[in-house]
């Protein structure tokens, strides 16, 4: 594409969600824990206001390993190292052909689901259920 003359741009965004909390893995600071701040905090990842330009493959590779590094974990009986929230990496590439005006974005989004493992195997936070489970 750039050889066609495209102009193109790589960003990322690495967020973790735990509970009703929102944090960016790669360090900038988002709303507080109220409700009213949280969607606001939301709408500021999803506009992409806390990405990441990525030049190169290891740029994202940094990235990747930097976001890790930052996310909660917590041993239990089925893992070492269990991730307790879940984390949302999104990528978003914008595009401009040439002698074109505006930019056509497009975004994936991938999603770790942590902790989702059974309660009964992990033994992890035995005394918390999710909002919705049947508490036995």
């Amino acid at each position: 594409r750039r050889a066609a003359g495209f102009e193109t741009v790589l960003g990322a965004s690495y967020v973790e969600i735990f509970g009703n909390s929102v944090t960016d893995l790669l360090g900038s600071q988002l709303a507080a824990n109220s409700a009213a701040q949280q969607r606001m905090g939301h709408r500021y990842i999803l506009d992409g206001r806390c990405e990441v330009p990525i030049a190169d493959r290891q740029a994202l590779e940094d990235m990747l390993r930097r976001g890790e590094e930052m996310k909660r974990k917590a041993r239990t009986a089925m893992n070492e190292r269990s991730s307790r929230a879940h984390a949302i990496v999104i990528l978003r590439l914008r595009q401009r052909a040439p002698q074109q005006e505006h930019f056509v974005e497009s975004s994936l989004s991938l999603v770790d689901l942590g902790g989702s493992e059974r309660v009964s195997k992990s033994k992890a936070n035995e005394d918390l259920r999710c909002p919705g489970g049947f508490v036995t």
